[in-house]
C-alpha cells in the first residue's frame, strides 16, 4: 500500500476494500466538547460582530475592500473545495476513501477528506472565509435593502435578531439548558429546531413592521423574506463553524448533527436572500435581471439539495450502479452543491462591487 507524503498508514481493523478515515465518539460529559462549543461560539461571534462593524464604519478604500469580501470569499470557497479534493488524491493512502487517483471508487465527501493534512487545515480556513463573506453580504445587504427608515433602527433590528439567536445557541446546543426535541430528526433535531426559531422570529418581525408602518399584510412578504435571509445567515454561519470544529475525528455524532444543520441552512439561505432582493426590486420598480439570475442559481441549489437527500436516503446511486461508486457519486453531488452555494455568494458580491 503506497503512502502519501504525510505518512498516513492503513486504517486499523478495517477489512473492507475501501476504508473510511477514523472517527471518535467522546463521552457527552467530556470537557473537550464544552471547550470546543465555546471556541466555536466565540469565533462565530467575532466573525458576526466584525462583519457588522466593518460594514457600518469602514470608509474610502477600506470600504471598497470590505464590499469585495463576499465576491472573493465565494471564489475562495470554491477553490478550497476543489483544491482539497485534488490534494486528497495524492496524500491519502490507497485503500482509503479520498485517494481517487488510485481509483474513482475512492472519491468521497469533505467530512472524510478533512481527516488528512493539509486538507484538515485548508477546509476550515477556506470555508470560514466564505462564511465571513456571507456575514458581510448580510450586513451590507440589510443596510441597503432594509425597509426605508432610520438606518440605526434597521441595524438595531439586525442586532436584535443576532442576540436572540446567540441566546438560543447558548441554551440549546452549548449549555444544554433546553434540549432540542428528539422527534425532530428528519435533518437533525438541531437543524429543525433552529429553523423553527428562524421562521418564528421572521414572522414576528415582518408582522410587527407591517403593523408599525401601517402598510398591512401586503408589505409583510418582502419583510418576511428579508428577515428569513438575515436569521438564516446568522444562525447558519454558526452551524457551519460547528461542523468544521466538530470533525468526525473529534466527535462523530456532533459532527453529523452540526453538518445536517449547516446543510439545511446553507441550502435555504440563497433562496430567501434572492426572494428578499427580488421582492424589494419589484416594490421599488427597479430592473430585476440581477435578482432573477440570483433566483435561478438559488433554485438550482434547492434542486441539488433535495436530490442529494433523496439519493442519500433512498440509495438511488446504489440502485442504478449496483452498489458501485455510491460513495463517489454522493461525494461528487455534495461538491457540486457546495460549489453552487459559493457561486451564489460570489455572484451576489458582484452587485456590492458594482455599486
Amino acid at each position: 500500500m503506497s503512502l502519501g507524503p504525510f505518512d498516513y498508514g492503513p486504517i486499523e481493523g478495517c477489512t473492507k476494500d475501501i476504508c473510511m478515515s477514523p472517527y471518535r465518539i467522546l463521552d457527552p460529559e467530556s470537557p473537550e466538547i464544552l471547550e470546543m462549543w465555546v471556541i466555536t461560539f466565540l469565533v462565530w461571534a467575532l466573525f458576526s460582530t466584525a462583519a457588522y462593524f466593518l460594514v457600518k464604519f469602514s470608509k474610502g478604500n477600506l470600504r471598497d475592500w470590505i464590499l469585495a469580501v463576499p465576491y472573493y470569499s465565494g471564489m475562495i470557497g470554491i477553490g478550497t473545495l476543489w483544491l482539497s479534493v485534488f490534494i486528497g488524491g495524492f496524500v491519502i493512502p490507497d485503500g482509503q476513501f479520498g485517494a481517487w487517483t488510485h481509483s474513482l471508487s475512492q472519491y468521497t465527501t469533505i467530512s472524510v477528506l478533512v481527516y488528512y493534512q493539509p486538507i484538515r487545515t485548508l477546509i476550515p480556513i477556506g470555508f470560514s472565509i466564505a462564511n465571513f463573506g456571507a456575514l458581510v453580504a448580510l450586513a451590507e445587504g440589510w443596510r441597503r435593502w432594509a425597509k426605508d427608515g432610520p438606518p440605526d433602527s434597521n441595524q438595531n433590528k439586525l442586532i436584535g435578531l443576532f442576540t436572540i439567536i446567540a441566546l438560543s445557541i447558548l441554551i440549546i446546543p452549548i449549555l444544554d439548558v433546553v434540549a432540542a426535541p428528539s422527534y425532530l430528526n428528519a435533518l437533525g433535531s438541531w437543524g429543525l429546531t433552529f429553523l423553527l426559531i428562524v421562521i418564528g422570529l421572521s414572522a414576528f418581525y415582518s408582522l410587527l413592521e407591517a403593523y408599525r408602518n401601517g402598510s398591512g399584510l401586503r408589505s409583510s412578504s418582502y419583510l418576511f423574506f428579508l428577515s428569513m435571509w438575515g436569521t438564516l445567515v446568522i444562525a447558519g454561519s454558526f452551524w457551519v463553524e460547528a461542523s468544521l470544529s466538530f470533525s468526525r475525528h473529534f466527535d462523530r455524532p456532533i459532527h453529523l448533527d452540526a453538518s445536517y444543520t449547516s446543510f439545511l441552512f446553507a441550502a435555504l439561505t440563497p433562496i430567501f436572500g434572492s426572494l428578499a432582493l427580488y421582492s424589494i426590486a419589484i416594490k421599488k420598480g427597479s430592473d430585476i435581471s440581477f435578482e432573477s439570475r440570483l433566483l435561478t442559481i438559488s433554485g438550482l441549489i434547492i434542486f441539488l439539495a433535495l436530490s442529494y437527500v433523496i439519493c442519500y436516503e433512498m440509495g438511488v446511486y446504489k440502485l442504478f450502479f449496483n452498489g458501485n461508486y455510491n460513495e463517489s457519486l454522493i461525494g461528487f453531488h455534495e461538491h457540486i452543491l457546495l460549489s453552487m452555494e459559493f457561486l451564489w455568494l460570489t455572484y451576489f458580491g458582484t452587485e456590492l462591487i458594482d455599486d
